[in-house]
């Protein structure tokens, strides 16, 4: 059985002075790290321009192997506006999305459609809020402008990676820092983490992010910390750090009052971390430790670990337990059902169903008829083979009825025919038939209109000059009760010299009178081979070809 292959997933963090990675992939719903990538930034690369960034951050993906992974990414809090609102209860989770998109945008310093707004059930300190009641809906709402999402998405292009998931950087830290530190219940910790850029302030209770802050680490000239800094400088960055860090918690308090810090931790890799646990150990007065996130999730500790906090937070927070803000895909309102064209797709239906059942009621109603129409055709068809024998044998029938009724004696008229015709040196027939008037073959009456004919002999055959068959029918026409119709005359070529080709009809009346006399007898011409010509062996069956041979030549010749 051939294993699945695991997908790659990369959590990427980054400030001005150094791009870090978390390559990790997922093996039962947890995260698996499998490598941690620090890179500095070159002095020709840009960290504001994102595609320079991007392209930079392409060059390790590829000596990674990680070209098409999908990438997880977190803006800073102070690229993001938080408002806490309330909602009525039992609102659904359609009207809380148009509800607080409407809501937020009445509120924001900025057009609606400049930002995406995503929101999560819960409630901000920092954020300004609307008086408390005894029922409702709390729910945070966070509003990242276009450009921060748009640098993101760039970003990953120029990088080579998918851009999965664009979260928001307290909350991947929350994830961390649940993930590496157990507290008890209602016990609240301090977490300063610490960038290039920058210093985010969370105080987190219970799993649950209470209060956000992020304060820019810069000198009143601008100038921001560095790691070559001489001790006065890192001095005055550790004591602004501190002082922001008491403002803080001051306005925390303000919001809270009666809340106390019991732990403060101490995230980054700036190398300030470690004078700074120091400053807030004194300061507050509360345990401060530095966070080293290593041993949560299985990667081997160093000083450099904790610097990789929000990255490790992404990967965690994409688990089982998905980080509460995404920019990429938002929670938003479902947009209304088109209920016309539901209806039109409904009624389109009905009428298909209709017509199919009518179509199907038609085919099994007409399905019946159709099988007897067929079985009646077969059976037609049967009876047009018996009825044409019939007929046949019918018209068999009234031919020779119309022989047996007739009163023309025919041997007498082919008598007279045979004493009539000239010679067969002149004349000889191809064709002759004899039909009585009844028979539906003939029809009409004689010339003279006198006498009607009870038979007629339709004769065909060839003739040497054409004046030999004026004088047959000249003679015949003659003859009382018989009258003839020439039917016409063509010349054909004959080596014999019978030239002419013709055709007539003989009408036989009632009174005519044939010549049955004898004429003279006529004798084989010398040339005629008719008499001469050998006969073929007789034959029967069953017998092979050399006993028929054998048996004909015992037959006597005649």
């Amino acid at each position: 059985m051939l294993l699945r292959r695991r997908r790659k997933h990369v959590a990427v963090d980054y400030d001005r002075r150094e791009v870090r990675l978390v390559v990790f992939e997922y093996v039962r719903k947890a995260p698996s790290i499998l490598a941690l990538q620090a890179a500095p930034i070159p002095e020709e690369v840009d960290p504001a321009d994102a595609a320079a960034l991007g392209r930079f951050v392409g060059t390790l993906v590829d000596r990674l192997h990680l070209r098409g992974a999908r990438a997880l990414m977190s803006v800073g809090r102070a690229q993001a506006v938080l408002k806490s609102l309330r909602f009525p209860a039992g609102v659904t989770a359609d009207e809380l999305a148009s509800m607080v998109q409407l809501q937020v945008a009445r509120e924001l310093p900025f057009g609606p459609d400049e930002a995406v707004v995503d929101f999560t059930h819960g409630a901000h300190w920092d954020a300004e809020r609307s008086e408390e009641l005894n029922e409702g809906v709390m729910v945070l709402a966070a509003a990242v402008r276009l450009p921060a999402i748009d640098a993101a998405g760039q970003f990953c292009r120029e990088a080579g990676l998918r851009l999965d998931r664009l979260g928001l950087r307290p909350y991947a830290n929350l994830r961390a820092l649940c993930r590496c530190v157990r507290f008890e219940p209602g016990e609240r910790a301090l977490l300063v983490s610490l960038t290039a850029d920058e210093a985010e302030i969370d105080v987190i209770r219970d799993e649950m992010l209470e209060f956000s802050r992020a304060a820019t680490l810069t000198t009143q000239d601008g100038r921001r910390a560095q790691a070559g800094d001489t001790p006065q400088q890192r001095s005055a960055a550790v004591a602004r750090v501190v002082t922001e860090v008491t403002r803080s918690l001051q306005s925390f308090y303000a919001a809270q009052p009666g809340a106390t810090i019991n732990t403060a931790l101490v995230a980054g890799g700036t190398g300030l971390e470690a004078d700074l646990v120091a400053a807030l150990r004194e300061r507050l007065g509360v345990r401060c430790e530095l966070l080293d996130p290593a041993g949560g999730f299985g990667v081997s500790p160093g000083p450099t670990v904790s610097a990789f906090t929000a990255a490790l937070g992404l990967a965690a927070g994409q688990a089982t337990d998905a980080l509460p803000f995404d920019f990429i895909n938002p929670k938003r309102p479902r947009p209304p059902r088109d209920t016309r064209r539901l209806r039109a797709a409904a009624i389109l239906t009905a009428v298909v169903v209709a017509l199919g059942g009518g179509a199907l009621a038609r085919s099994v109603y007409l399905g019946r008829y159709r099988a007897e129409v067929s079985r009646l055709e077969r059976h037609n068809r049967q009876l047009r083979k018996v009825n044409k024998a019939f007929e046949d044998l019918r018209g068999r029938v009234e031919a020779v009825e119309a022989w047996a009724a007739g009163d023309v004696n025919w041997l007498d008229q082919l008598a007279h025919l045979s004493n009539t015709l000239p010679p067969a040196q002149q004349v000889y027939l191809t064709s002759l038939r004899a039909l009585p008037t009844g028979s539906r073959s003939i029809s009409g009456r004689s010339r003279s209109g006198k006498v009607g004919p009870v038979g007629t002999l339709i004769l065909s055959g060839r003739v040497k000059q054409g004046r030999i068959l004026s004088g047959f029918a000249t003679r015949l026409m003659n003859m009382p009760g018989y009258e003839v119709k020439p039917k016409g005359t063509s010349p054909v070529s004959d080596p014999l010299g019978y030239g002419t080709q013709f055709s007539l009809d003989v009408l036989v009346a009632r009174d005519a009178k044939p010549v049955l006399r004898a004429g003279a007898h006529v004798g084989r011409p010398p040339d005629d081979m008719a008499g001469r010509q050998p006969r073929a062996p007789l034959r029967r069956p069953g017998r092979s070809r050399d006993r028929r041979n054998r048996f004909s030549a015992r037959r006597p010749s005649r």
